[in-house]
């Protein structure tokens, strides 16, 4: 929520139709996500966004990524055209009087989330509180998920919460990464947050986040992060302005 919340407001500055205020000068980010086909080369082929970034900010991103080079997967050691999903975490600094410079923060390549089910906590099973639970979720070439581990080092949370976090992943669907036409079994890193309070306040600032290890940018619950992506990115472009 948060970050849809970020997107929001960064396009409305970036267009004008909102003016600045006391808040303003602190940086926005957000995050977009791509479709992305490679050729065996590593060239960006073809580009389809997956997420509702408004063009003000989608557009110099897009062709940003058309000139990005990427190592693609291989079949018996050999590059092979490749489909991956492309996601892009930025910062919006602020830039003159009125407007905004794109920094990028984060970037990560992996099979995409085709479908991720509704988590349902009954109150009567934790206490009052923010939980955090992070998974190792392995799908199969169909998206099929195969198996849900706690992955290291993620916070204890309940018993019940951590059931009902497990079986709702089982239900979730993948859109595999493909290497020379085949789909691709892989695993992916995904958080879940639940808060749990009387008040109905959100929880607190980075409650919900989680910031996987040699990653600059902290992922949100039901956000994901591939373990060994068949496609890498290889152009330097982390903390670029655009």
């Amino acid at each position: 929520m948060k970050r849809t919340f970020a997107a929001v407001v960064a396009a409305a500055l970036l267009a004008g139709v909102a003016t600045a205020e006391p808040a303003a000068d602190k940086p926005l980010r957000t995050a977009g996500e791509w479709a992305v086909s490679l050729d065996a080369q590593g060239h960006v082929v073809a580009l389809k966004q997956t997420t509702s970034l408004k063009p003000i900010l989608g557009e110099p991103l897009e062709r940003a990524i058309r000139g990005w080079t990427f190592e693609p997967g291989r079949i018996d050691g050999r590059p092979q055209p490749t489909e991956t999903t492309l996601n892009v975490s930025v910062v919006l600094e602020p830039s003159g009087t009125d407007g905004y410079a794109i920094r990028i923060d984060d970037v990560g390549t992996g099979g995409g989330i085709r479908k991720l089910p509704t988590l349902r906590v009954n109150p009567r099973d934790v206490r009052e509180g923010t939980y955090l639970y992070v998974m190792r979720v392995a799908y199969d070439r169909d998206g099929k998920v195969v198996s849900v581990t706690p992955e290291a080092g993620t916070p204890e949370v309940p018993s019940g919460v951590r059931r009902n976090m497990e079986i709702v992943m089982k239900g979730a669907t993948f859109a595999p990464e493909r290497v020379g036409g085949q789909a691709v079994a892989a695993d992916v890193v995904i958080p879940m947050c639940v808060s749990m309070a009387r008040n109905r306040m959100p929880p607190a600032d980075g409650a919900c986040e989680w910031t996987p290890p040699r990653k600059r940018s902290a992922i949100g619950s039901g956000q994901r992060v591939a373990v060994d992506p068949a496609a890498k990115l290889l152009s330097d472009v982390i903390g670029r302005t655009l």
